[in-house]
């Protein structure tokens, strides 16, 4: 046959040795055999039917215990020796980082076919290199193995890995006889298909086993496809496709067999094309197609949909085009969960990517990891410039990319879930300006250049020529000395404000907590931020009771509703998952609150976390703010605190533990037009949660009750979808709902206060109130334009 022994290497063909070059002489390929009748086959190749009925039935076993699931192959049991029992030692590559590590479930694992794929300056190289050196690491970041890198474009970068090795920071914590080294990774190109196939079938695996290897690395495995094929042209364009997809599935059988049979991780960069998108149907039409659905049974339903946004189904990952996709079928509407783009609610069109080489190498994956990038934009401010030897003011504004943001997504892998939302963000820096302000290396630095030993002075010197200069090396000693100064000052800053927001006690109190016995309640839990707060608390063993007026999500779900029912519409519905318990309640109503929190306590016992973090918010101006409508956000983002606070805080200034989490905003310190309701609400918040601080050390003699607050700034929901592009060419930060969750989790599990702002840089709009008048004006007045210019606000 055709491809038998590249779909089963080890199926053993002597009782079939008679049939088979018949078959090859036929064309017949596994699929065929498998697949048509065996009298159509046996026409074609001129045998017997009984014979080839013999040989299906050897095929498909082989097949399922190639696939896992019958008696073991001696391949299975050479790769389980290579790896081991998994029960007793999970090994895996290390990306050296410990969050992507977490998000890969320790790393990348031996015995899978795992793709990088994204575009151009992405970060895919950096991870690739990382690769190369942490596999020859002892576990568990490596497996004590040398690499292979075979590249079908440029050479290997050695000078871009010597870098690397000499500058990453978990490598230099390690003994110079422990560290990788460029020796042990062996490097060769391939130019055109026909090199690659010759390397990968009868190379590859004898360098496998003569150097040791334990990573292979394909960089990159589009690169000879498009050489090959695209330089044929159109002309024999379904011909040419049918036989490229022919030499994946062949590819991607190999380099799978080289992976489960050797015990070896291979990993392959992938590039991305942008992908074309229908333009979006008209608002009238697309109102009358989401307005109008068939179901299951063929019944049309006309169930008008909500106008207003705040009032429709819960928020989820996925906006209306997705779930009321016109062909769910379609590949363009199924791309979106296999790719690593499209995914996301209201991503603009301009940014999907397409992985290239399309589904028929996707199947051939166990693991794809998305590396995305997005620029952020800078405004140039107008300049004066000549025009016939006037000068003239330039009216029209500039932008220009200032930096570009990068994220890591795990698509699918058998060993590790997806990653949620945008993913995982991340930098490719060396860290220079964290070490500049670390006051251990600049104190260390001005030892050694003022008084230290002449030997080691003497050895800095002849490593940087700048210190060779006298007036260089002056400025150089100036500039450690502010340095130092200024990172002391950050180092007790920081330590005064954890000291202030944690009664002034340095040790943690996370002795006093165990996860698996904590109970917390949610307040909004059921969508968006609060939904994914619920699932990390989850994750660590916390039980978590959701207070929300909105129906159980799916991800949340596998519940069955009790027939308990108390005033004002409290209700509760226990979960299979014994970890989730979920209230109907509306928060704003006292005695529902109360009489939940009842049922809650006898039920599951005390809350020691409270996470208030429900939240409403439409852009109306203050004219147009209907006195109903006023009352109702004050509700929910207010007085609902005190509610739940009044409700859950006696049992833990009872205990003399506990942690109250208040969700706020970046709004808490300035408010801005057409959101002025959603901005005092926000501040007043703000107010109650310092003065809750307060209370707790001077009135309640309570100090292991925490407390924090959280400040994101912009976050990505679907009101804020109509500011991304003009947020983006101003240069702001969008906060996934991920990052917020995120925070929230660390800092609960930290077991200590703080005020959080997410990102980082969202603080500085807690220093607007210092500043002069003229630029507070200047800074709202720019927030308020962007707001205005961009959203459909009521009353303007």
């Amino acid at each position: 046959m055709t491809d038998l022994l590249q779909v089963l290497p080890d199926f053993e063909t002597r009782p079939f040795t008679h049939l088979l070059p018949s078959l090859d002489k036929a064309l017949i390929t596994t699929n065929d055999l498998l697949t048509l009748d065996a009298q159509h086959v046996a026409k074609r190749a001129q045998l017997p039917a009984g014979e080839l009925r013999k040989l299906v039935d050897a095929v498909v076993p082989a097949l399922h215990r190639q696939l896992g699931f019958g008696g073991a192959t001696a391949a299975e049991d050479a790769f389980s020796a290579a790896l081991g029992n998994p029960a007793d030692s999970w090994k895996c590559i290390s990306t050296l980082d410990p969050e992507l590590d977490a998000a890969l479930g320790g790393g990348i694992p031996p015995g899978y076919l795992v793709e990088v794929t994204g575009e151009s300056g992405a970060g895919k190289t950096q991870l690739l290199l990382t690769l190369l050196l942490a596999v020859q690491l002892p576990a568990p970041l490596g497996l004590s193995k040398t690499a292979v890198y075979i590249s079908t474009e440029a050479v290997l970068s050695t000078t871009r890995l010597a870098q690397l090795l000499s500058s990453h920071p978990a490598l230099q914590k390690l003994p110079p006889d422990e560290r990788p080294s460029l020796a042990k990774v062996l490097a060769i190109q391939t130019p055109d298909l026909e090199s690659q196939e010759h390397i990968l079938r009868y190379q590859l695996p004898v360098a496998i086993k003569k150097h040791d290897v334990g990573l292979v690395i394909l960089d990159s495995v589009a690169a000879n496809y498009r050489a090959e094929f695209d330089k044929k042209g159109a002309g024999n364009g379904a011909a040419s496709m049918a036989k490229r997809g022919t030499q994946l599935v062949q590819l991607g059988a190999l380099l799978r067999e080289l992976a489960r049979t050797e015990g070896i991780a291979v990993v392959v960069a992938n590039q991305v094309a942008d992908r074309f998108t229908k333009p979006p149907s008209a608002p009238n039409s697309n109102a009358v197609s989401r307005n109008t659905s068939t179901n299951s049974q063929g019944t049309r339903d006309n169930t008008p949909r909500p106008s207003n946004p705040a009032q429709s189904m819960p928020a989820s990952q996925f906006d209306d085009s997705v779930l009321l996709s016109p062909d769910p079928l379609a590949l363009d509407h199924q791309q979106r969960w296999f790719t690593g783009w499209g995914d996301i609610a209201h991503e603009a069109p301009h940014f999907l990517k397409t992985p290239s080489l399309g589904l028929v190498w996707t199947n051939q994956l166990a693991c794809r990891i998305a590396l995305i990038k997005k620029p952020v934009f800078a405004s140039r401010a107008p300049l004066i410039h000549t025009v016939n030897g006037q000068d003239q003011w330039n009216e029209q504004e500039e932008t220009h990319i200032s930096k570009w943001r990068r994220w890591v997504k795990i698509v699918f892998a058998p060993w590790t879930p997806p990653t949620e939302g945008r993913g995982l963000e991340f930098e490719i820096t060396r860290q220079v300006s964290r070490l500049a302000l670390n006051p251990v290396v600049t104190a260390s630095l001005l030892y050694i250049l003022t008084k230290g030993p002449d030997s080691l002075r003497t050895r800095l010197t002849n490593r940087f020529a700048a210190l060779r200069d006298p007036s260089r090396y002056a400025t150089i000693i100036r500039a450690l000395k502010w340095c130092l100064a200024l990172g002391l000052l950050k180092s007790v800053n920081k330590t005064l404000n954890h000291l202030a927001l944690n009664n002034y006690r340095l040790k943690s109190s996370l002795a006093q907590w165990q996860w698996d016995k904590e109970i917390a309640v949610v307040t909004g839990g059921c969508s968006g931020i609060g939904a994914l707060i619920v699932k990390r608390l989850v994750n660590k063993g916390v039980t978590v009771a959701i207070l929300d007026v909105q129906q159980l999500p799916p991800e949340l779900q596998g519940c069955t509703v009790s027939t308990w029912n108390v005033r004002e519409g409290a209700q509760l519905t226990l979960c299979t998952d014994a970890h989730i318990k979920f209230y109907a309640c509306d928060i704003t109503s006292p005695s529902a609150v109360a009489a939940t929190a009842s049922r809650i306590k006898k039920e599951l016992g005390s809350p020691s976390i409270l996470v208030n973090n429900a939240g409403i918010l439409s852009a109306h101006t203050i004219l147009a703010t209907t006195p109903e409508y006023l009352r109702k956000i004050f509700d929910v983002n207010v007085l609902s605190n005190w509610t739940t606070v009044q409700a859950f805080l006696p049992d833990m200034i009872a205990q003399n533990r506990g942690h109250v989490v208040t969700v706020a905003s970046a709004a808490s310190y300035i408010s801005v037009a057409g959101m002025a309701d959603y901005c005092a609400t926000k501040g007043a918040v703000l107010a109650f949660h310092e003065g809750l601080n307060q209370e707790l050390r001077l009135s309640y003699n309570a100090p292991n009750v925490l407390t924090t607050s959280i400040h994101p700034n912009w976050v990505r929901t679907p009101l804020l979808a109509p500011l991304e592009h003009e947020l983006a060419r101003r240069g702001a930060v969008i906060t996934e709902p991920a990052d917020v969750a995120d925070a929230v989790a660390s800092q609960i599990f930290s077991c200590r206060g703080a005020q959080v702002f997410v990102p980082d840089a969202a603080g500085r709009s807690a220093l607007i109130r210092a500043l002069p008048n003229w630029a507070q004006e200047g800074i709202r007045m720019g927030v308020a334009k962007t707001i205005t210019e961009s959203v459909k606000i009521g009353g303007m």
